[in-house]
Order: structure tokens, then sequence, then C-alpha cells
């Protein structure tokens, strides 16, 4: 509700533009560990995969998630920054979808092997 009440008073684009980039800031910080996380689940799921005679097998996918993940991610703080796009959703949006992704590889992995 304060944010909502800060955005009705901003006059400029300027400050506008201020307020989106402090919000990045603030939602960046609680994203962060969270990709960390997310990336080492990511490896971990596809190095344990049990491709141990072809170790390059697990790089296809990997950067495959990654490139996509890194796009949707720029993207959507360049959409942020204009105002065209919550920064709230900006962040947590390609977090979001890489925990599907990771959760996908997770589920598929071999146990048993």
């Amino acid at each position: 509700k304060l944010i909502i009440e800060k955005k009705s008073k901003l006059k400029t684009d300027d400050d506008k533009r201020s307020l989106y980039k402090t919000e990045l800031d603030y939602f960046t910080r609680f994203s962060s560990p969270l990709q960390v996380i997310l990336f080492v689940l990511l490896g971990f799921s596809l190095g344990i995969k049990g491709n141990t005679r072809d170790p390059k097998s697990v790089a296809g996918p990997v950067l495959l998630v990654l490139g996509f993940y890194l796009t949707f991610f720029f993207y959507g703080i360049s959409l942020a920054k204009q105002g065209s796009l919550l920064p709230s959703l900006a962040i947590f949006g390609p977090t979001f979808l890489l925990s599907l992704v990771c959760l996908y590889f997770y589920r598929r992995m071999n146990w048993l092997s």
C-alpha cells in the first residue's frame, strides 16, 4: 500500500524510474540466494544422472537452461526499468520458471543406479 501511494505522488518519469530501480534492487536481494540454490540443484540433478560415460552430454541441457534463464531475467529487468513490468515479476518470474525446470530434472533422476 505504501508503494502504491508513493507511485501516485511521483511527478516525473525520472522519479518513477528511480523507484523501479530501487524495487529491482530490493527484490534482487531476496532472489539471489534462491538462484544459487536452484542452480546447485540443477547441476546436481543433471550431474548425478548417470552420464559417467559421456560427461559432455550434461553440458548441453545446462547451457540451454542457463541461456533461457538469463534471457528472460535480463529482458524482464529491462522492461521493469522502463516501467512496463512489475519489478517483483521481473525478478521472481524467471526464478519461478527455473524452479519448475529444476523440479522436472530432479524428479527425472534415476535414484536406483
